[in-house]
């Protein structure tokens, strides 16, 4: 049954989109001590919310598969977090 559950493209993605919150939050609120604005914290699980409305659709690119969204994920919440902390330092 796990098996099946890690099979599963929107499980994996919605993993990724889980740990890069948690590393987010982590690195803003305890490593640099910021207070930022939950809106731009949460890209990464919009960006997944995009995923689960869009998996359905036939148009979508064969190539975006699980792998691809993933690395959406990562990349806004590389570019959001440093954004958010060197708002801190300018």
């Amino acid at each position: 049954m796990a098996e099946n559950l890690i099979k599963s493209a929107a499980i994996r993605i919605a993993i990724v989109t889980g740990i890069c919150l948690i590393v987010s939050a982590i690195l803003v609120k305890r490593v640099f001590h910021i207070d930022a604005d939950p809106l731009a914290m949460n890209v990464p699980a919009y960006v997944f919310i995009i995923y689960m409305i869009t998996k359905g659709e036939k148009q979508r690119p064969k190539s975006l598969n699980a792998t691809g969204w993933s690395l959406i994920v990562i990349a806004t919440t590389v570019i959001i977090t440093g954004a958010i902390i060197l708002t801190k330092f300018v």
